[in-house]
């Protein structure tokens, strides 16, 4: 999956990463840097940088890569500078002039950051890009249909992004108990939300869409085995939601394709509900929103 990010540029030319790119304006000093999602990390799409055999007690003692940066984000990898920006070799001389140079041993702003909280659980902790709950009792989304009866007390941590986008995530929970479930929610209002993920029911794990526009519509199927978690990924888009899966990271099968309305403004984010009890513990990893992915349906990628 591939995102832009909003840098700020300093005097030096050095560059801070500070929030994904939600189709606003730019500041003054902002800029645009194309990443990509590997392995729930994400990098510039430029990250290598080759050098002479022999060469590498020289290289390194770099500490920034020196990047030039395109309008749209696009990010060419020139070289590679020490941590007074010098050129690896200089003696302390000071770097000459750079287009831009982005940090890479930064302390950064963790993935959940822009993130609050609807309806905190009681156990929760954010660190390194990771997200920990641990769920209420009795917590859950649902409106009227078959039950009569209208829940809005699950757990959604989400950040708001304008437009069309693309977010994913990775889940890992130990769904034991009916109904446990963990995933995706994007949300508009009370009356028109979808949640996405595994859903426990009938003694099995289901891959599961709640799409609701004031009434609740389920749909489930058998979930595949996945081993160390499973991800997620949707895409909102003129009109419409492609909701995917996968159990690699790789290969993202689509789970739904539904109507979705289109709104100034989504709340998007993980989301985690134990209709029936308390207590189950769910890791979040590999957050990441950008911009909509224009792809034909059958693209797996």
């Amino acid at each position: 999956m591939r995102a832009q990010v909003v840098a700020s540029k300093d005097g030096r030319g050095v560059a801070r990463l500070l929030r994904f790119y939600d189709g606003g304006a730019l500041g003054p000093d902002e800029l645009l840097v194309n990443v990509v999602n590997k392995r729930d990390r994400w990098m510039l799409v430029t990250d290598a940088w080759y050098f002479k055999e022999s060469e590498a007690q020289r290289w390194s003692r770099a500490r920034y890569g020196e990047f030039r940066v395109d309008r749209d984000g696009s990010a060419l990898l020139a070289g590679l500078r020490g941590a007074q920006l010098e050129k690896p070799g200089a003696q302390g001389a000071a770097g000459a002039p750079v287009e831009c140079v982005l940090i890479v041993h930064r302390k950064r702003k963790h993935m959940f950051s822009p993130c609050t909280w609807y309806n905190e659980p009681p156990v929760f902790h954010v660190e390194n890009d990771t997200l920990k709950v641990v769920t209420g009792a009795q917590t859950d989304f649902w409106r009227v249909t078959s039950y009569d009866f209208i829940h809005d007390n699950g757990h959604f941590f989400s950040r708001p992004v304008s437009g069309d986008f693309t977010a994913q995530l990775r889940v890992r929970a130990a769904f034991e108990e009916l109904y446990d479930q963990a995933g995706l929610m994007v949300r508009i209002d009370a009356r028109r939300w979808i949640k996405v993920g595994v859903e426990f029911s009938d003694g099995q794990l289901m891959m599961s869409t709640v799409l609701t526009d004031d009434k609740s519509d389920w749909a489930v199927m058998p979930a595949p085995a996945f081993g160390d978690g499973f991800w997620l990924r949707v895409t909102v888009s003129r009109g419409a939601i492609r909701v995917q899966y996968s159990i690699d990271g790789l290969t993202w099968p689509m789970l739904r394709l539904a109507p979705f309305p289109v709104a100034e403004r989504y709340q998007v984010g993980p989301m985690c509900c134990t209709p029936k009890r308390a207590g189950l513990e769910v890791t979040f990893t590999g957050f990441g929103v950008g911009p909509a992915l224009d792809k034909d349906l059958h693209d797996l990628s």
